[in-house]
């Protein structure tokens, strides 16, 4: 019975070690209905990203980018420089990588409103 405990106490550590990296926050918010358009989007993850392999997407409601020149990445920080948006709903895809190669992904949209 022992054995058993202590193999499934070491599952659980190493499963615990083996983190990814989470969006925690982003400038401007999921769903956000804006009264001016944002010059940059930020996004913030829970830990430090591999900056080759870490990305965002910000396009308008026809599928164009709208980033005035690739995003960048800081530590666990993600900034892309916005061209200058329309009112209307824009969408943003996001992939991340942590130090330990785990992958991470997702969207939401924002809404710049007339």
């Amino acid at each position: 019975m022992r054995r058993g405990f202590m193999a499934t106490f070491v599952c659980l550590f190493v499963t615990g070690a083996s983190a990814h990296a989470f969006l925690q926050h982003a400038q401007p918010g999921a769903d956000a209905k804006l009264k001016s358009a944002p010059k940059e989007l930020v996004l913030n993850f829970s830990e430090p990203l591999e900056p080759d392999f870490s990305g965002v997407d910000v396009m308008d409601a026809a599928g164009h980018g709208v980033e005035a020149s690739p995003a960048t990445v800081s530590g666990p920080v993600i900034t892309a420089v916005l061209k200058p948006l329309q009112p209307g709903q824009y969408r943003v895809k996001w992939h991340a990588i942590s130090k330990d190669s785990h992958r991470t992904d997702g969207q939401f949209t924002f809404t710049v409103q007339p």
